[in-house]
């Protein structure tokens, strides 16, 4: 769309806002820009328009005839329930966007409100990707942000405010597509194999039965320590009697050797005397 164009489209919608601050025909709107005739037709086969129309603050995530071509083939019903979550119950331009992102803000969908959602599909998240361009996304845990903000079509502080966006933001399973919503998280998984555990050690996590060899006691007290027992007091008695028996060996062999020198003398001192 040139420039031209865009601001034609700009200009009618603010003429339409301002002609009703606390009432506003959707269908109006867009009435001017065949654009977005696919999604304008699609509000009102759906009935949304009538609900939209009743709100007094609101803010629509529009889509144009390419982004539509998606959700084409859909039943009605799956078709009202994906286009609710492009409905916010709150006002919103882009500086409330980048606020909610900075914010982490949960925002809420007209599909919330049908009382059809399960856990988050009836809110949305917008995230800054890439060099800070403004995605949206379902609050279903990991779901993707592949549905970027376009542009400004018009707004009227506090009450209405219509965005365009580049794909339709699909809550995991609101299509009936079989998916798990909300996914418990999983802990890493380690390629390395768990060592199998020996009959001595015991595995991770057990307590092991078996007792520990007790240390060898070497002395529970220094009383225990010096006092000798049975086997030290047989051998320092052994010990004594061989000293009491060999003490006598050693006086008789002193004796003997002063008789023999006692006799030499003897001997020789008869000799000199002759």
């Amino acid at each position: 769309m040139g420039y031209k164009t865009s601001s034609f489209s700009c200009l009618a919608l603010l003429l339409a806002f301002s002609s009703c601050i606390h009432a506003f025909d959707v269908m109006k709107i867009f009435a001017s820009d065949p654009e977005f005739s696919q999604f304008t037709k699609a509000l009102n086969d759906t009935k949304l328009a009538e609900q939209i129309n009743k709100r007094n603050t609101i803010t629509i995530l529009a889509l144009n005839n390419g982004a539509m071509s998606s959700l084409s083939g859909k039943p009605i019903s799956t078709l009202k329930d994906i286009l609710s979550t492009h409905v916010l119950l709150d006002f919103y331009d882009e500086k409330s966007f980048f606020y909610a992102h900075t914010q982490h803000t949960q925002m809420v969908t007209l599909f919330q409100a049908s009382g059809k959602a399960v856990y988050d599909q009836g809110f949305i998240y917008v995230s800054l990707i890439n060099e800070g361009e403004l995605a949206f996304a379902s609050a279903v845990k990991n779901a993707p942000y592949n549905s970027l903000l376009v542009r400004t079509l018009g707004s009227q502080p506090y009450n209405i405010s219509v965005v365009e966006v580049s794909a339709p933001i699909i809550a995991p399973g609101i299509d009936g597509t079989p998916t798990t919503l909300a996914p418990a998280p999983s802990s890493p998984k380690s390629n390395a194999t768990a060592p199998v555990a020996s009959a001595e050690e015991p595995a991770a996590g057990e307590v092991s039965t078996t007792a520990a060899p007790a240390p060898a006691k070497v002395a529970e007290s220094p009383v225990e320590a010096e006092a000798p027992g049975p086997v030290a007091e047989e051998a320092a008695d052994t010990t004594e009697a061989a000293d009491d028996k060999a003490a006598p060996a050693s006086s008789s062999a002193s004796t003997t050797h002063f008789g023999l020198v006692g006799a030499v003398m003897a001997l020789a001192s008869l000799f000199v005397s002759l």
